[in-house]
């Protein structure tokens, strides 16, 4: 059962403490939305319709026929490739109620709008609310953060799955 829900999040992110795992399921990801996110005239980036993205996500999660988690929290991740800081890498967060699952697609750009890239990984980490974050190398290798505290450990999972 939990190696499902490892198989089904397909997430990617290591630190120090985590353990990897690569999978090559097959999500349905069908009914994802194309642009997901714009850039709006304060140059903030903005959710098109944030609610139907989330529905979208948990529907594509039971359509793979395994465990799902009920999408709680969804934000857009920018941050630098933590090997190349000019390298600036945008992800799609989902996270569960407690934070101790975050699952990151990897975004692409196009005219200032924003969609999954059905190029790159979908990665997943789970394991705990502190730390455990999914980051990302800048030729888009993921890994997750250490956990902060003893006695956790976090546990990336990867896909090669792509997002249409």
């Amino acid at each position: 059962m939990k190696k499902s829900v490892f198989v089904l999040l397909l997430f990617i992110l290591v630190g120090y403490s985590c353990n990897d795992s690569e999978t090559n399921d097959n999500m349905s990801n069908d009914d994802l939305p194309n642009t997901i996110a714009r850039i709006s005239s304060n140059n903030d980036i903005v959710f098109v319709n944030k609610s139907s993205l989330k529905s979208q996500l948990e529907n594509a999660q039971k359509k793979s026929g395994l465990a799902t988690i009920k999408i709680e929290q969804l934000y857009i991740d920018v941050s630098k490739a933590v090997d190349d800081e000019n390298v600036e890498i945008k992800q799609l967060i989902a996270s569960n109620a407690d934070g101790s699952i975050k699952i990151a697609y990897f975004l692409k750009e196009n005219n200032g709008s924003y969609s999954l890239d059905s190029s790159s990984t979908i990665l997943k980490c789970e394991g705990c609310r502190d730390g455990c974050s999914p980051r990302r190398h800048a030729n888009g290798d993921g890994y997750c953060t250490k956990c902060v505290g003893d006695y956790q450990t976090c546990t990336k999972t990867e896909t090669l799955e792509p997002v249409e």
